[in-house]
């Protein structure tokens, strides 16, 4: 896979594509096998999937951790707190900036 993916997505992409969801590949295990951070892994992650458009999942219950994604319950799982979040997200932004502006923010116009 390293044809199209910059060296260090590699090591990261290695380490998660032989996964599945009911067996993922644990952040620490990732930490340890690449000396990146979690935080550098976990953008990684991120880029591998909006960048590359790879079907990594994420498990955050136990077992947790990161998997190659190969079902629609694989999808599921992975999207399902991302959407939790992200409402989260934008309740505390409408109570810090208005539900106007999150409209606003969200490209919604706002009459009057």
């Amino acid at each position: 896979m390293s044809l199209f993916l910059p060296a260090d997505h590699t090591r990261v992409y290695d380490l998660i594509v032989t996964r599945t969801s009911s067996a993922p590949r644990p952040l620490a295990e990732i930490r340890l096998a690449t000396g990146f951070s979690d935080r550098r892994i976990k953008r990684i992650v991120e880029e591998l999937r909006a960048d590359y458009r790879l079907p990594v999942g994420a498990r955050r219950r136990q077992p947790s951790g990161y998997f190659w994604i190969m079902t629609v319950a694989d999808v599921d799982e992975t999207v399902a707190p991302m959407v939790s979040q992200a409402k989260r997200m934008l309740q505390a932004a409408s109570r810090l900036a208005g539900k106007r502006r999150v409209r606003e923010m969200l490209g919604q116009g706002v009459l009057g």
